[in-house]
């Protein structure tokens, strides 16, 4: 067994050092696939290795020229969320760990040769970062009209120019700037260890991935319909009469950008073993299992327990995950719908509630990632719920009950009393103050001394306060009281 892993290992190695890759011009060499190769990569698991989630750092470096040709800041947005509209249903997200623009006439003129790459590679301006993929990127008008990953060094993408596919279906023909394309999620690929699907020095090694004959100068792009993304043989433009690979969209084909989309199991399991044993130091960040419904917040900062008691009024639940790990929206299944309550956040991360005095309503929260689904249950209850006695016919007492005096924050900080005719307040009492009372406390109960407020009837009025202890009225209850003295 220990000999079958040191062969698997080995062999993916060998993949990972020995190929040199590029999309665009005919200027490939892949690493021949072995029948040894092959049966090593066939026993790849495919389940578990796909379930870690990882957060990967790139760097870009715009290469222009000192007239100005090339690109602006902008294109770094472009090229990181085309990686993660590609990438983050696979589990794998990329973040900016910055970048920068390069001035060199040699490299950034519009015509530079495919062969100057050798000299990026090389300049000691390049300014490689050793955690991070770096993407340099020529201009839209340079010659180059490709991706490149050096055999050197696979931390290395370098992509510009731009190209023009050419078809006998409408539209005929295509032109798109490579840096704005899903080919650099091409080249990302080949940074992770990927090789080619089409048969041009022998297949990729994979057994789940057919070998499509999609090669560039024999048909290439112009054998795919741009639109639905299906091989056809019928084009004069395409020397080809059929093709194993019907519906053309692996990443790692010579097939059309705009049909990029699916790596197969052992080609997502191969990067991410490649990522795990050989560029480790340019993850951020990962997460093994189903997002992590632990860490809770209530209004930005305070963490809560399976039962948590809060004030009336606004309030924000933040699950403090991270919305682009999640495959689908997050679910939340309220108990009741009688509290004011609705999502938010991209993918429903969160909520909004508002309670009233004496509401609760439990959440069953559900999230779902490439790995599993997490579920939890939360309850959110104001428990400054309370009953009055007496409260039609009080003469010199009178008494509030609450339901609850665990939590200072769910109860009131001051109740008033005023008279209901003209208005007036004639008593307040300041809740804060008398807290501490541990009788109080033990018995739940508030006793007012109602005997030299004027006859008549009367309504209790309670402020309760927000979460930096600021006193405002969020609830008024009209609760009525006839003194009779």
């Amino acid at each position: 067994m220990q000999l079958m892993k040191k062969l698997i290992q080995l062999s993916l190695l060998f993949c990972m050092i020995s190929s040199h890759h590029t999309f665009g011009q005919g200027f490939c060499i892949t690493q021949k696939a072995t029948s040894q190769n092959n049966s090593a990569f066939s026993l790849i698991n495919p389940g578990p290795p796909q379930c870690g989630l990882m957060w990967i750092r790139v760097y870009i470096h715009r290469i222009n020229s000192n007239g100005g040709n090339g690109y602006n800041s902008s294109i770094d947005n472009t090229i990181i969320n085309n990686l993660n509209a590609s990438y983050n249903q696979f589990g794998m997200f990329f973040v900016p760990s910055g970048s920068r623009t390069w001035y060199d006439d040699t490299f950034g003129n519009p015509n530079t040769d495919p062969l100057v790459l050798q000299g990026i590679i090389n300049s000691q301006n390049n300014s490689f970062q050793s955690n991070a993929i770096n993407i340099y990127v020529l201009p839209a008008n340079s010659l180059i009209s490709g991706g490149f990953v050096p055999n050197t060094n696979k931390q290395m993408l370098l992509i510009g120019g731009t190209r023009t596919i050419t078809h006998c279906q409408a539209p005929a023909t295509v032109q798109y700037e490579i840096a704005t394309s899903k080919i650099v999620c091409h080249e990302m690929g080949h940074c992770f260890g990927l090789i080619h699907t089409f048969d041009l020095s022998g297949d990729d090694g994979l057994s789940d991935t057919p070998i499509d004959n999609v090669i560039n100068g024999v048909g290439g792009q112009g054998c795919i319909n741009t639109t639905n993304c299906q091989f056809t043989g019928s084009c004069n433009s395409c020397s080809l009469a059929s093709n194993p690979t019907t519906n053309m969209i692996n990443f790692m084909s010579y097939t059309t950008p705009p049909c990029m989309s699916y790596f197969s199991p052992l080609q997502l399991a191969l990067m991410k073993y490649t990522i795990n044993t050989a560029m480790f130091q340019i993850v951020s960040q990962t997460q093994i299992g189903g997002p992590d419904l632990t860490g809770i917040t209530r209004d930005g900062a305070i963490a809560v327990n399976t039962i948590n008691s809060i004030s009336s009024g606004y309030h924000t639940i933040a699950t403090n995950v991270n919305p682009v790990s999640l495959s689908t929206n997050m679910i939340w299944t309220p108990s009741t719908t009688s509290v004011w309550w609705g999502n938010s956040g991209s993918k429903n991360v969160n909520v909004w509630l508002q309670p009233n005095s004496g509401q609760s309503i439990t959440y069953n929260i559900s999230a779902t990632n490439i790995c599993a689904t997490s579920t939890r249950n939360i309850t959110f209850t104001v428990q400054s719920a309370y009953k009055i006695y007496s409260s039609t016919n009080v003469k010199s007492e009178l008494i509030i009950e609450f339901t609850n005096t665990s939590y200072l924050e769910a109860l009131p900080q001051t109740v008033s009393i005023y008279d209901e005719k003209n208005g007036k307040t004639e008593k307040v009492v300041e809740m804060k103050d008398i807290y501490g009372n541990k009788e109080f406390i033990d018995s739940k109960k508030l006793v007012l001394d109602v005997s030299k407020l004027s006859r008549g009837t009367k309504i209790l009025h309670f402020d309760y306060p927000n979460t930096d202890n600021k006193t405002y009225t969020i609830e008024t209850k009209t609760e009525r009281i006839l003194l009779v003295n």
